[in-house]
């Protein structure tokens, strides 16, 4: 099992590398406008903003999916703390087992991720971007959310996304 662990590690975590120098890091809890930049300036500022988050989320999901690795193969019965963290990984990932919830864990390369956050918010100008600070237009379907309405409907009905 360490051989697999070993080249999963390999595989999916060398899009992180260490720095020489102390990183500060920032929560950003509104959308940066960027429609003002130059194209370039534009693309440079999004993907300064969008790399150190998605690093730091695949980062997080790759701890996860080590921990239930871990949990999937230990020999000895589980604690009830390490039930309740499972039991809740299942949940807010909406599956029942250990191999569905390792292959939601799963992270996407880094560029694709990165590529699919330029198109979804317009390089970091779309509305949903800007009004809702929400890169990848995730929908909403609770009304007891911050949400905001699309401007189109679709087959005859609201489409709503998430206010991050």
């Amino acid at each position: 099992m360490c051989l697999i662990i070993s080249i999963f590690l390999e595989i999916y975590l060398n899009d992180i590398r260490p720095v020489s120098n102390p990183v500060n890091a920032y929560v950003y809890t509104k959308a940066i406008d960027l429609s003002e930049l130059d194209v370039q300036n534009k693309k440079q500022a999004f993907v300064n903003l969008m790399l150190p988050s998605i690093l730091i989320a695949k980062y997080q999901l790759e701890q996860d999916r080590i921990k239930v690795l871990a949990l999937e193969n230990k020999i000895e019965p589980l604690s009830d703390e390490e039930e309740y963290y499972l039991a809740n990984l299942k949940k807010d990932y909406k599956c029942h087992t250990c191999k569905e919830l390792l292959l939601r864990l799963k992270t996407h390369p880094t560029s694709i991720v990165l590529a699919q956050a330029a198109i979804e918010s317009g390089w970091g100008t779309s509305r949903f971007y800007n009004e809702a600070n929400n890169i990848f237009g995730v929908w909403s379907y609770s009304e007891n959310e911050p949400r905001i309405k699309a401007m189109e409907d679709r087959a005859g009905k609201s489409v709503y996304v998430k206010k991050i």
